[in-house]
């Protein structure tokens, strides 16, 4: 009952105070009167009570595993894919305000990128180095939009998909 008073005390808390400490591992961008104004370094920042935001995002390297998909690859072939990627941020005000949960665009984005191009290759090629390059470069391109950077991205299971039907 109380739990919604007790979150805006303590959010009023925070705004009142004339400054806010960013930890070392993340990115942060100042808002003042919820325009973007500069982004600031970890460590203390001095802000304006009530008028000046601090918002932040995690800059660690993050892996994430899409899930398995089964797909039908060009040459009409069904398998199950998934791939692991690894991303970190590159731009922080892109990254936070075009965002609601930093990382879940970058994670949707990959899975279809992935879905995308096994449609458009042939099983046998899959494969290759090539298939996993041409991801990273489209995931990179998808991530780009969304402030992070794709550092590597790599297919993690690769395999027809076996399925057992009932002849009638």
């Amino acid at each position: 009952m109380f739990d919604k008073l007790i979150d805006f005390v303590r959010s009023m808390g925070a705004a009142a105070l004339p400054f806010q400490i960013v930890g070392a591992d993340r990115s942060a961008i100042l808002l003042r009167l919820g325009r973007y104004r500069r982004p600031v370094e970890p460590g203390l920042i001095l802000k304006i009570p009530f008028a000046d935001t601090v918002m932040s995002c995690d800059s660690r390297t993050h892996f994430y595993r899409t899930a398995e998909q089964s797909l039908i690859t060009r040459d009409g072939q069904q398998v199950i894919v998934s791939a692991l990627i690894s991303f970190r941020v590159s731009c922080p005000k892109t990254a936070i305000l075009s965002q609601t949960e930093f990382g879940c665009s970058v994670w949707d984005g990959t899975a279809a990128t992935l879905s995308r191009l096994v449609s458009e290759t042939l099983f046998d090629d899959m494969a290759g180095a090539g298939f996993a390059e041409a991801l990273k470069a489209s995931a990179s391109e998808e991530g780009a939009a969304y402030g992070t950077q794709i550092l590597t991205c790599r297919l993690e299971n690769l395999a027809r998909a076996r399925t057992f039907r009932i002849v009638k």
